[in-house]
């Protein structure tokens, strides 16, 4: 970056500017001189950021980011930092035309972020490819065999084929690191509007650009490179937990009484202001230990928290409640807390559904509990070869919603999946209760 020195950012004014630029990846061995001239290292992003944090001059930090992104390795801990980061100084995020995948993990951990007109902003997700060349290697005559100690060991490896439970074992990797990434996301932006529920629609790994982001919440604005460094500066950020929150007062109290007095400053050689008064006491530098320590167990603090809430509420069911909770600050109390109310609600709203399908069912003279005694099992058996998959029709919904519980399935998994595509399709559902009613009849 023009103008930095050994502490590897630029001052502008009391500003200090960290670059995050090119492909990003844990170490700089692994981006400098290898297959691209340039890139950041998570390394070199969280060392800037200790240093301008410890840097008596600095009095704000700022992303500027120009990256489409890289490698998983060591994000989740750098988006720490700089979330504990803004709840000492104000840091504002900047995409200088691309923060994308990893990028815009890190710059969403900002107090405010920009982004120039044309930036491309987003591709929230995880992916990894593998290459199965088996069967190209039989096909030439080449026989490859492993030896391995378990049956997901070397997956990838050239000649050797990948099997479902190999895929299946990688999904749910990627699963984890992609929770890791939208829990972030929400964490860092829903204090400026971004809902677990729209995040959910839009983390599918499309960019969107410049003021459409905005429009989403994924960035503030559009601002140039200049209107951004000069925007006014956030509030320090308040901690999204008691422990953090505390941390930071002990931060704000060690500044206070490491501060100069006025006696302290006017022996500085510091010319006086245009009106002749004396200058502003020169900020001291906090001690570095004490910002060390108390960056640790702000950081500590949040990932056991966002630790505990994960294994409190593990589960697809719990994925909404479970990311809000995160990005909320909730503990794990009040995580569990707002689980158990939205239980209550899902058991109402499922109470409230059978009673309605209940009274339809019994204007069209159907015996309910005739419906409940139905044979699934040749649905079931249908669902769980895949056979009915279309989801724009009402057999197809039914076989959607009965797929999990294919096996050991009764004929009450298909009463509720039938509960469901009754809302989309209510003609359809109507024509089958009648037909159901006819068989029955006929039996």
């Amino acid at each position: 970056d023009k103008g930095a020195d050994e502490r590897g950012y630029r001052l502008v004014g009391s500003t200090a500017v960290i670059p995050i630029f090119g492909v990003i990846a844990k170490y700089a061995s692994m981006v400098n001189g290898c297959s691209q001239p340039r890139g950041t290292s998570v390394e070199q992003i969280g060392g800037q950021l200790d240093t301008a944090l410890g840097d008596g001059r600095v009095t704000s930090i700022f992303l500027h980011i120009e990256s489409p992104g890289g490698s998983v390795a060591g994000l989740a801990d750098l988006a720490d930092a700089i979330y504990a980061a803004s709840l000492v100084k104000p840091v504002t995020a900047f995409a200088d035309d691309m923060a994308c995948s990893g990028a815009y993990y890190l710059g969403s951990q900002a107090s405010r972020f920009y982004a120039t007109q044309s930036a491309t902003i987003g591709s929230i997700g995880v992916y990894t490819v593998l290459l199965d060349d088996s069967g190209w290697a039989e096909g030439q005559g080449f026989q490859f065999h492993i030896i391995r100690s378990g049956d997901h060991k070397g997956v990838g490896a050239v000649g050797i084929p990948i099997t479902e439970a190999n895929l299946e074992a990688i999904q749910i990797n990627i699963d984890t690191y992609f929770e890791m990434f939208t829990s972030a996301v929400l964490r860092g932006r829903s204090d400026r509007g971004l809902t677990a529920e729209a995040l959910a629609e839009i983390a599918d790994g499309r960019v969107w650009i410049g003021a459409e982001a905005a429009r989403l919440k994924l960035i503030d604005g559009v601002k140039t490179l200049a209107q951004a460094l000069a925007a006014a500066k956030p509030a320090v950020r308040a901690a999204a937990s008691a422990d953090a929150t505390q941390t930071h007062e002990t931060i704000s109290d060690h500044h206070k009484e490491q501060a100069m007095t006025e006696q302290d400053a006017k022996t500085q050689s510091v010319p006086p202001t245009s009106d002749g008064t004396p200058p502003p006491p020169s900020p001291a530098a906090p001690d570095a230990k004490v910002l060390d320590d108390a960056r640790e167990q702000a950081t500590a603090a949040e990932r056991d928290r966002i630790a505990g809430i994960s294994e409190a509420l593990a589960g697809d069911e719990f994925a909404a409640i479970r990311q809000a909770a995160i990005a909320g600050g909730q503990s794990v109390v009040e995580a569990k807390a707002g689980a158990f109310d939205a239980a209550v609600a899902a058991r109402d709203e499922a109470v409230a559904d059978y009673n309605k399908l209940t009274a339809a069912v019994g204007r069209e003279g159907v015996d309910l509990d005739k419906l409940l005694e139905f044979d699934a099992s040749d649905q079931q058996a249908d669902a769980a070869e895949g056979k009915t998959t279309d989801e724009g029709s009402y057999e197809g919904l039914v076989a959607k919603g009965m797929a999990p519980a294919a096996e050991g399935g009764s004929a009450l998994e298909e009463f509720r999946a039938r509960i469901e595509a009754s809302k989309k399709f209510p003609a359809e559902h109507k024509d089958w209760l009648k037909a159901e009613d006819i068989k029955r009849r006929e039996s």
